[in-house]
């Protein structure tokens, strides 16, 4: 793909694939103790939605230098 058309928000959901933003996130659940009774999950989980929304208004293009004029 040319740079303009990868968005930086799918590169880091694609190289965290395996990180869990908090424990609960984890595959297996984690071991959270306060899981039974949290109510900060879903928050936590639209927090990261947006992060990752967010970083996709920007493309890899956006991150390149821009080149000084000769």
């Amino acid at each position: 793909k040319p740079p303009g058309q990868i968005r930086i928000g799918d590169v880091v959901r694609y190289l965290e694939r395996d990180q869990a933003m908090v424990e609960c996130f984890r595959a297996d659940g984690g071991q959270c103790n306060l899981l039974p009774a949290c109510r900060l999950r879903q928050t936590l989980n639209r927090a990261k939605d947006a992060f990752i929304e967010t970083l996709n208004g920007k493309s890899l293009a956006d991150m390149l230098p821009v080149p000084a004029n000769r």
